[in-house]
């Protein structure tokens, strides 16, 4: 019996090789990428996933707050929309614990600094979530913003329903004092 050879199979097998090594290769550059992260240097490479690396790592030190904003800056000029939505979330990120150290350390005397950062942050997390409207990370903490500075929307009545609105009547709206109210006066 003659043995015969078999193209599907052999096809199949290269295909499957070819397959291991591209996924080896990808698991290296992954492999360095982690190494960067943990390592305290910044990467000289300048690809976008490696400034975003390098903005995350500035981030974490108060002094560099201002250049990691601006290495996120950069990459929001790249198309991929996984990068952009890290850059938009960790922005905010930065914002929000910028604004969360002010009320700390100066109390509601600091709230005309804190309202432009929390602004920041709010739009940063929106457009994190307007990429990806299921991260809950983003999600939680868009509340957090959301609970110390609430978006104020009034509801303007048009028309002849204002003439028939009766005087005496609450108005719908948030007070102007930011946070929830927290029971009786």
């Amino acid at each position: 019996m003659a043995y015969r050879f078999n193209w599907k199979i052999a096809l199949v097998l290269v295909i499957a090789l070819l397959v291991f090594v591209l996924s080896a290769v990808r698991c290296y550059q992954h492999y360095q990428y982690n190494q960067a992260l943990n390592a305290h240097a910044l990467s000289q490479q300048q690809t976008e996933s490696y400034r975003l690396m390098n903005a995350w790592k500035l981030g974490q030190k108060l002094a560099y707050e201002q250049k990691a904003l601006d290495l996120y800056t950069q990459v929001l000029s790249v198309a991929d929309s996984d990068i952009k939505k890290l850059a938009y979330y960790n922005s905010a990120n930065i914002r929000l614990k910028k604004a969360l150290r002010l009320l700390d350390a100066q109390g509601y005397g600091a709230w005309d600094e804190v309202m432009p950062l929390l602004a920041l942050a709010k739009d940063g997390y929106r457009n994190a979530l307007s990429i990806d409207p299921n991260w809950l990370e983003a999600k939680y903490n868009m509340e957090l913003v959301f609970r110390l500075a609430p978006d104020i929307k009034s509801s303007q009545r048009k028309g002849h329903q204002d003439e028939e609105e009766q005087e005496g009547l609450p108005q719908k709206g948030w007070p102007s004092i930011p946070g929830f109210p927290r029971g009786m006066p």
